[in-house]
């Protein structure tokens, strides 16, 4: 499996999280009563979008490569997921503290993008 095999990988994992974090920021928002929150929530409802899109295409090239995510567990320490690569099966941790830092830079990167 190759390095930018197993980035792939760590993406597809991200991208839920990713959701996630979106789906309940948005739901803060429309419990408030900020003078700007539709335009804040039509921002990140446009991020949703281009997330969403982007989680196609990297699962469209896994599948394409041979590559499948079959079992993602979370818990207090962080996020393990099983995949098979050409019949091959590996596993993946990723703590909290690295999943934070990937999600920080993700949102930077698609709210600038957008």
């Amino acid at each position: 499996m190759s390095e930018r095999e197993l980035y792939q990988v760590k993406e597809y994992i991200l991208f839920p999280v990713i959701i996630d974090v979106l789906h309940h920021d948005i739901q803060k928002l429309q419990k408030t009563s900020l003078k700007m929150g539709d335009a804040y929530i039509s921002q990140l409802r446009s991020m949703e979008h281009h997330v969403y899109k982007d989680f196609y295409k990297l699962r469209q090239t896994l599948k394409k490569n041979g590559i499948g995510v079959y079992q993602q567990k979370r818990d207090e320490h962080g996020i393990t997921a099983k995949y098979c690569c050409r019949g091959y099966h590996h596993q993946s941790v990723m703590m909290w503290e690295y999943i934070k830092a990937q999600l920080h830079s993700k949102f930077v990167y698609y709210l600038t993008t957008n």
